[in-house]
């Protein structure tokens, strides 16, 4: 079931009491795809964890009218050529590795990861239809879920490494806006008033030091963060400092 363009009130509203049922009964119920725009790329992290989510770039440039008509007529042309037989060779093969996995002699059933499954058969699909001398991207190969849950959060890392580069960090008690420090086991991180909401939804709620956390100051467990990012977060040496300044 593909539901496209949802607007984050939506979301809000309607998708989180579906993505957190855990309790459906069904052997089978149907595979839900969302496309959301750029200002809904803000997630929990209970929402995060139970999909699969994809970030990319696909809106067209405005300020070029005569790039912008080209780009469109080109994927116009691409999807008018579009057919259903990628999907029916990807179909066929997927499900004759359901019915061997069905097979008690081949599979106890335990176990299964349609992740790794699904892109495997994909992978061997392009590979089978590269043209001659042609080499695979690096970027497809077969992923497993848990390959991809330990990228789940990649964004949020990108976020957290960005607001605590070396450039950033103030010796002061209260950071100023942009600017970040540790204070004993907690690191502190100075934001504008209106975008600390903002900037804390981005950050995995185990980190967050919720209550410490005020207005401006954005607190955070120093060891769940290096946890997080799998690496220590220390001030930035003298000389480093020297040298910036």
């Amino acid at each position: 079931m593909v539901f496209d363009d949802v607007t984050r009130d939506r979301f809000s509203r309607h998708a989180p009491e579906i993505i957190k049922d855990e309790t459906i009964t069904y052997s089978e119920y149907p595979c839900f795809a969302l496309s959301m725009n750029a200002d809904a790329r803000s997630f929990l992290p209970e929402i995060v964890k139970r999909c699969l989510m994809i970030y990319t770039r696909t809106s067209l440039p405005g300020d070029d009218p005569t790039a912008r008509r080209r780009l469109q007529r080109s994927v116009a042309s691409i999807r008018d050529r579009l057919t259903t037989s990628l999907y029916g060779s990807y179909l066929k093969q997927v499900l004759e590795v359901m019915d061997a996995l069905r097979n008690p002699e081949v599979s106890d059933g335990d176990d299964v990861d349609a992740l790794e499954i699904s892109s495997t058969v994909l992978c061997r699909i392009f590979r089978e239809n590269l043209p001659p001398g042609v080499a695979m991207p690096d970027w497809c190969s077969p992923m497993t879920l848990s390959e991809y849950q330990s990228r789940a959060f990649e964004r949020p890392r990108l976020i957290l490494e960005n607001l605590l580069h070396p450039d950033k960090y103030s010796g002061e008690r209260r950071p100023p806006i942009g600017s970040w420090t540790i204070s004993g086991d907690s690191v502190v991180i100075g934001a504008e008033i209106m975008a600390s909401g903002r900037m804390k939804s981005d950050i995995p709620d185990w980190i967050l030091e919720d209550t410490a956390s005020v207005s401006d100051q954005i607190v955070l467990k120093r060891d769940r963060l290096e946890s997080f990012l799998e690496k220590r977060v220390k001030r930035p040496s003298r000389w480093f400092r020297l040298f910036r300044n």
